[in-house]
């Protein structure tokens, strides 16, 4: 996981670079590696960290951590940006809603809505957070092979319909 972070981290760069951002992997376990699709969980990868750069606030650092706890794998990206609200972070996750046009931004409102998708056919689950000091985080966690579970008992998971 860690090298497929990197590897989008570098396709985003010049995306990062037009919004002065960069782009920092915070935290990574030794061990990364995981029982999942490869191409649709780079999918994945690539809706987080290119939301989070298109909707971070200019000049700030967006921020990738990696967790493995034996279990469950779980990646968080954090940025600086607008607060939103509890009532609406979990709608982001529905089809076809998007903020993009309360800031002016393009978006299909799907990236979010599939990478949920990808994410629940592993049996894994989207998590969001919002501070009002104007950090949010978007991430997933999931098993790390089919015989694991996710813990289900945080606040900041966004449940499969």
């Amino acid at each position: 996981m860690y090298k497929m972070v990197e590897t989008v981290s570098r396709e985003l760069y010049l995306l990062a670079k037009d919004r002065n951002l960069k782009i920092e992997v915070k935290e990574y376990p030794e061990n990364d590696e995981i029982y999942a699709d490869e191409q649709e969980l780079r999918r994945v990868v690539i809706n987080l960290m290119s939301n989070a750069i298109s909707y971070a606030d200019y000049g700030t650092t967006v921020c990738v951590s990696l967790f493995n706890n034996g279990d469950e794998f779980s990646m968080e990206v954090v940025n600086k940006s607008r607060y939103i609200p509890k009532e609406n972070l979990t709608k982001l996750f529905d089809k076809y809603v998007s903020v993009s046009n309360k800031i002016k931004k393009v978006g299909t409102g799907l990236g979010l809505y599939s990478s949920r998708q990808i994410i629940s056919a592993h049996n894994g689950y989207m998590i969001a957070k919002s501070t009002e000091n104007n950090f949010n985080m978007f991430g997933f966690v999931m098993p790390v092979s089919p015989e694991h579970q996710v813990n289900t008992n945080r606040p900041e998971i966004i449940k499969n319909h």
